[in-house]
Parts: structure tokens; C-alpha cells; sequence
């Protein structure tokens, strides 16, 4: 049986103390299909995360009794992540709130689910688009140096200069790919309080303020936890199966990926591929895997990346 993963909505679900009831956050991460699969781990501290990356391996070799051998050790490379700071917080006039028919605290529940649910959206977006999304965010796949050029053995390109978008192969857990959350794991969502507020013409109101925040980062383990389609894109260079299985050549054997991370766009063509070479002529099914590694669908990605080179 698998290992069974904490996910940001078990860490959601532990801090959480204002929202109604624990089902909410299984709707929450709908706009997040990717971080409803990842595990995720928990920094102690704040803004920083280490690990170590073996470089080099010890060495086993075949001897002769009484025949000695030279005794080498595996080399570690300590990696460093920074986590950036996610600001969800709400605020709610004071008037709206009051006067909403089921009454304030329902109103702000309601807006702070929607706001928890944009931050995992978010940091969906920036796992997948890396600073390209945010250049205040954390660093991404596309800033992962095994990932970022067309030379880099983990890249495969398409070859497509316009309209563009990437397709990812992940391995998820402790060793690979799993996001980060800061200072000891804590989401947090905050008490509601109410103090003065600044419009748009510096005159002040009364408003209900709900801090959610959190600090949140991704780990993408070592060379082979993850690979990239580059440079995919809506005319001659769309994505195939042949595509996908040059991508998963670049993993060791014994060590594919867990899952296949690509947008709607990609979907489609995959789908559209597998219908034009079927036996009978007739729309394939919508793509759930290809290889037999499962895909999941992520809106985090778009169609407007910058080439790959």
C-alpha cells in the first residue's frame, strides 16, 4: 500500500479556526488539482528550508577473499529554499457584513474560503510557473536549473516559438517534489476583528478584517524528480504520447513519475492525437494518463510562456 501523504489541505484543516466545518476544504482545492496530490511538508522556520541531495555514491565493488578494496563515502549537497510570504487576508465593510441575510459571521466564512482558496491557486500557479508568475513569489519548475534551458537533460522541446506552454513529469514525496509551508506549518486564519478603514478617498470606515497568511515554498528534490515538454504549442508542435515517452526516457529505470502535470490545452491535443490514430475513427476518451502514469489537469499553467532556449 502507498504511504498516505499530508497535503496543505490536512495542514489547512489542523490550523484552521474560523471557517464552519472541515468538508469546506475538499471544495477548496478544486482550482488546485496538483496540490490536492502533493504532499506537503512542514519548515520550522519562517522563510528557509534545507535538505541534502546525494552528488556522489559510495562505492561497492566485487573483492577476492582476503583482498582489500579502497573505501569511498556518498557526498551530500546541502540545498536551500526560500519560502515567500502569502497574504490572504480579507476585509468586509462593516455595513455589507451586518446586513448579509444569514448574518456577518457567514459572510466572512464565506469570503475567507474563497480567499483561503485563491492562496492554494495561487501557489499552484507559482509551483508551475515559478517567478514568471510572481516575481515576489518562490522559485518554481521553470527556475529549477535541471529544467530551465532546452540543453538540460531533464527538457525535451517541442519546438514551438509562439503561444506556448510546458507539460511537467513529477515524483511527489519526502525525497522529491512536495510543497513547503514555513514556521512550523501553520496556515493560519486568524480571529476576525474589527478596526477603521481607508477608501479610495482617504475617508475612514469600519470594516471586519480577516488575516489569512502563510509562507510556502516547493522542493523539487534531486535531477530526476521532475522533467519537462518545453515550448508546446497550438499549431505543429502540440503534445503527443510519443512526446510524453521521450520526456519519461530522461528517468531512471524504476524511477518514473507519479504524476503528469499539464493544462487544458495539452489535454485536448493529447486526446485529439489518440482520436485521429484509434481503430475505429471515433473521439478517444478524455486523457486520464498516458504511459500509465496518471495526468492531472492544472489551470496554474497557461498558453503565453516565454521560449525556452
Amino acid at each position: 500500500m502507498a504511504d498516505s501523504l499530508m497535503t496543505l489541505a490536512d495542514l489547512a484543516k489542523i490550523n484552521s479556526r474560523d471557517l464552519y466545518t472541515e468538508g469546506t476544504f475538499s471544495d477548496l482545492l478544486q482550482s488546485a488539482p496538483l496540490l490536492q496530490r502533493m504532499p506537503a511538508a512542514i519548515a520550522p522556520l519562517g522563510d528557509t528550508f534545507k535538505y541534502y541531495v546525494e552528488s556522489a555514491n559510495s562505492v561497492a565493488v566485487f573483492r577476492a577473499a582476503n583482498a582489500g578494496k579502497d573505501f569511498t563515502t556518498s557526498t551530500d549537497t546541502e540545498v536551500s529554499v526560500s519560502l515567500k510570504y502569502v497574504d490572504a487576508s480579507v476585509k468586509q465593510d462593516v455595513a455589507t457584513a451586518n446586513a448579509y441575510i444569514y448574518g456577518p459571521e457567514a459572510l466572512i466564512a464565506m469570503k475567507a474560503g474563497r480567499a483561503l482558496a485563491n492562496a492554494f491557486f495561487v501557489i499552484e500557479k507559482q509551483i508551475l510557473q515559478g517567478t514568471n508568475a510572481d516575481a515576489d513569489g518562490f522559485n518554481g519548475l521553470p527556475d529549477n536549473a535541471a529544467l530551465s534551458d532546452v540543453a538540460d537533460s531533464q527538457v525535451i522541446d517541442a519546438g514551438g516559438t509562439t503561444a506556448l506552454t510546458s507539460v511537467y513529469a513529477l515524483r511527489m514525496g519526502p525525497s522529491d517534489c512536495q510543497v513547503l509551508v514555513g514556521n512550523n506549518g501553520i496556515i493560519s486564519i486568524g480571529e476576525t476583528r474589527q478596526e477603521l478603514t481607508i477608501d479610495s478617498s482617504s475617508k475612514s470606515f469600519s470594516a471586519y478584517v480577516t488575516p489569512i497568511d502563510a509562507w510556502a515554498g516547493v522542493t523539487m528534490g534531486d535531477k530526476y524528480s521532475c522533467a519537462r515538454i518545453a515550448n508546446v504549442d497550438a499549431g505543429s508542435n502540440k503534445l503527443t504520447d510519443a512526446k510524453i515517452a521521450e520526456m519519461l526516457e530522461q528517468f531512471p529505470g524504476g524511477a518514473w513519475p507519479d504524476v503528469l502535470v499539464m493544462n487544458s490545452r495539452s489535454a485536448y491535443q493529447l486526446q485529439s492525437s489518440r482520436t485521429a490514430t484509434n481503430a475505429t475513427g471515433s473521439p478517444a476518451p478524455w486523457p486520464a494518463e498516458s504511459q500509465g502514469i496518471p495526468i492531472i489537469v492544472s489551470p496554474g499553467l497557461g498558453n503565453a510562456e516565454t521560449q525556452v532556449t
